[in-house]
């Protein structure tokens, strides 16, 4: 049998054009594939927004949020793990009546900063079971002013204030659920182990008293009553 060489390099020089053509499309193609068969899209970022603010600002309804996270951000290093960072702080005004001096209004403000992480177990296509655990600085401080013995020689202003640090751990349960791609929500409650320092004082503009201050320090260990839900977004 013989063997024209010079058609079968033609030949091959002819296919030359649609075998580049297929090996160019082929990483399309996979990529393509990989699109279609895999999960849905991983949003690396997540912002929370904490309720209690939006309820007691807007509808006056609710706990004031004294010393609680007002934004909580995420980082979603896997589909399964988060880290977290979380901040924010308050301010309000309680009137205390007294019956034998004038009444006096306490002011009283706090802030605090967490960071951790979180596990995340998925239970449906949208929801998920939440547990981790966050490291926390919190502070809590009380001021006021009084008059006392208004209407005797003795008179004077007691000036007092409570001020406590604390600092610890809080492991927390939670549970989230997405609406559509980016939206949702979550709630988590949590227990806490902290040490504290406070100092407890009175201070008289006049000197008609010593000033007196008492301090304090210690553990606790006790669960938080104030459980939270965030609206959350993706991005």
């Amino acid at each position: 049998m013989q063997f024209n060489l010079s058609r079968i390099l033609a030949a091959k020089w002819n296919a030359m054009p649609a075998l580049i053509l297929v090996l160019a499309c082929l990483p399309f193609a996979a990529s393509a594939q990989k699109k279609k068969t895999s999960k849905d899209k991983l949003y690396r970022n997540e912002i929370g927004l904490n309720s209690n603010y939006i309820l007691r600002s807007v509808f006056n309804f609710g706990p004031e949020p004294l010393a609680s996270p007002i934004f909580q951000y995420k980082l979603a290093v896997t589909r399964g793990f988060r880290l977290r960072l979380s901040g924010g702080g308050g301010y309000n005004t309680e009137l205390v009546e007294t019956f034998d001096s004038p009444d006096r209004t306490l002011f009283n403000w706090g802030y605090i900063g967490r960071a951790g992480f979180e596990g995340r177990f998925a239970v449906t296509s949208k929801g998920a079971l939440l547990l981790g655990v966050d490291g926390f600085y919190q502070n809590l401080t009380s001021r006021s002013s009084q008059t006392i013995n208004p209407f005797s020689p003795f008179t004077d202003v007691v000036n007092s204030f409570d001020d406590e640090t604390r600092y610890g751990i809080q492991p927390f349960i939670g549970a989230a659920w997405q609406f559509g791609k980016r939206l949702g929500l979550y709630f988590e409650t949590s227990y806490s182990a902290y040490l504290y320092e406070s100092v407890l004082g009175f201070k008289y503009q006049n000197k008609t008293a010593p000033d007196d201050l008492t301090y304090r320090n210690g553990t606790q260990i006790g669960y938080q009553p104030n459980a939270t839900v965030y609206f959350f977004y993706l991005f």
